[in-house]
């Protein structure tokens, strides 16, 4: 689930009065529309909006110059993707995408703009736009504490959490919040009781353990708060949390169908209120405020003892394996870094590589940590001169805060600690102590370490990088016109059987189309470094893949032999050995 939706963040506003009243009485001057529509106006997630007559939608900074950022960040090709076309458009980027289903009007009526919004097969939503000094008031209809956005204060300059900006954008927050308590007086002469002013980033470090939400009684209450908690509160998975922790699941189809149905045409919470009100009635319910029976204006209805960030976990007693063999290595192993982040506390050694980490919990041998790191310099900088072979790909490996985390095990303290917290997007991939052997580097049942870090490398760079060459989606790149050839059709999901002609046939029913493109990647480049050619690798892995060696992968597979050997990517051509040592001239 994900921890903030674009529906989430996308509140509307309102505007100040603009009539004009002449000296005399039977002379009226008529009000002028303020200038509004197209306007940017960032609110207090730092997500800005836009409003047009027929259309509102929502704007994000640029990464790097460039909208492509945005689409890894918000899961565009995941499995829960959102709805999402970025547009560079003025230096920001633009959403794109209209939703067919939503229709919007908005008009100025002398005082203030009116904006409706309607789904199909619900009632329709309005509220008023007041402007006000350096931004916008949004008053609903059915609630008096005004939400607030600002076109006074620059766009954001830090880094995201997902669609919330982090709190270490500490200037940017602060000029917001002096922002709202400077229209507090113009809230009162428009009607709002109160300002809203609940960011997301002071709530996010509650959003870990699924057994201290505190949740409605009501069972056909709880469905719905689960979606409110999710997607407008910021609350992390708590559609999932409802599922695993709540007593009675009576209205569980409810919280799907919200779920499932959700947009970036509106807001989360006014895009249930409607549901409610349309719907409620077809399951013998009355209809609710969802802003008053879920206490949205201070938050939702919180956590038992708000427990924050990794405080719940303990991370055992460390065991500080170390090895003799570290000599030869030349890279150090320090202390974690970051033990304050999301889902690192448990990590107790780590590397860097070109400026990436490798964070290792302490069961892992420093033998075995050391071998990761060198794979991944060897895998970045493959004739070891000292210099990465692709500085564009290193870049963005960088920008994503892209990392390796290595486990004791599956379901080990480190491993349950950062798959509950870690918010970043720069993990594609693990590995667990069992599956690092540093005397067989790459080779298939016995280290995964290659193929695991390579993965991350492919899927967080090449795919972003390239995306005309590595694209995963069906008829996006080289590589997905490739495997199609390689499975004998375009399959979206595992055949019931796969052609004969087919020598790559993937039949893990979890893995989608994107997966399954990463996945034959992998295979090409380690088929065309050789450490796939001996008969017992070649015989083991026949059932999924069958051209093992560099020579059958070029005989065989001619489209993605020329793809991973085209030197305009630089991808990596020689094995990793484990033992990454540079030459400088």
């Amino acid at each position: 689930m994900k921890t903030v939706v674009l529906a989430t963040l996308l509140i509307l506003s309102a505007s100040l009065a603009g009539c004009i009243s002449g000296e005399e009485e039977d002379t009226k001057v008529d009000s002028e529309e303020p200038e509004f529509f197209g306007e940017v106006y960032w609110n207090q997630n730092g997500i800005g909006v836009i409003v047009e007559e027929n259309r509102t939608y929502f704007a994000l900074p640029l990464i790097n110059n460039s909208c492509e950022e945005w689409n890894i960040i918000l899961d565009v090709d995941g499995d829960n993707p959102l709805s999402w076309q970025g547009v560079e458009q003025d230096g920001i980027c633009v959403n794109g995408w209209i939703n067919p289903e939503l229709s919007v009007s908005t008009s100025y009526n002398g005082d203030f703009f009116d904006s409706c919004s309607e789904w199909i097969g619900m009632d329709e939503q309005c509220f008023e736009i007041h402007l006000i000094t350096n931004g916008v008031l949004y008053l609903s209809d059915n609630n008096d504490i005004c939400a607030i956005s600002s076109n006074g204060i620059a766009e954001p300059s830090g880094e995201y959490g997902h669609l919330w900006l982090k709190e270490e954008d500490t200037e940017w927050h602060s000029k917001f919040q002096e922002f709202v308590i400077e229209s507090e007086d113009e809230g009162l002469a428009v009607g709002c009781k109160s300002i809203s002013y609940n960011p997301a980033y002071l709530r996010v470090g509650s959003q870990n353990d699924c057994s201290m939400m505190i949740w409605p009684d009501d069972p056909f209450k709880a469905a719905i708060y689960s979606f409110v908690a999710e997607y407008d509160l910021a609350y992390g998975g708590s559609v999932g949390c409802y599922e695993d922790e709540y007593n009675d699941l009576t209205y569980a189809e409810v919280a799907y169908e919200l779920e499932s149905n959700r947009d970036s045409g509106a807001t989360a919470l006014e895009y249930a209120q409607n549901w409610v009100d349309t719907n409620a009635s077809n399951y013998d319910m009355q209809p609710f405020n969802l802003t008053s029976e879920f206490n949205i204006s201070e938050g939702g209805l919180g956590w038992i003892d708000t427990p924050t960030g990794n405080e719940t976990t303990d991370c055992g007693e460390a065991q500080n394996i170390t090895s003799e063999d570290n000599n030869s290595s030349i890279f150090e192993i320090e202390a974690n870094p970051n033990p304050d982040s999301p889902g690192m506390k448990c990590f107790s050694k780590y590397v860097e590589v070109f400026g990436l980490g490798i964070y290792a919990e302490s069961g892992l041998s420093d033998a075995q940590v050391l071998h990761a790191a060198a794979v991944l310099a060897e895998l970045l900088d493959n004739d070891e001169d000292g210099i990465v072979d692709d500085e564009a790909l290193l870049s963005r490996l960088q920008n994503m805060s892209a990392m390796m985390p290595m486990f004791d095990s599956e379901g080990s303290e480190a491993a349950e600690d950062f798959m509950e917290h870690y918010t970043g997007n720069g993990v594609s991939a693990v590995l667990y102590a069992e599956e690092v052997d540093p005397s067989q580097p790459g080779r298939w049942g016995s280290d995964a370490t290659v193929e695991e870090i390579m993965h991350t490398i492919n899927h967080v760079g090449h795919v972003n990088v390239y995306p005309a060459a590595f694209g995963l989606e069906p008829n996006s790149s080289l590589l997905s016109d490739a495997m199609d050839e390689a499975r004998g059709g375009q399959f979206e999901s595992i055949p019931a059987s796969y052609p004969e002609e087919a020598w790559y046939h993937y039949d893990d029913t979890t893995c989608d189309y994107e997966c399954m493109a990463i996945e034959y990647m992998y295979w090409a480049q380690v088929s065309n470094m050789g450490i796939l050619n001996d008969t017992t690798t070649c015989d083991g892995i026949a059932n999924e893949w069958e051209p093992c060696s560099k020579d059958l992968l070029e005989s065989m597979d001619v489209l993605i032999y020329a793809l991973i050997t085209d030197p305009q990517y630089h991808l990596p051509q020689n094995a990793p050995d484990g033992n990454y040592n540079p030459t400088t001239e």
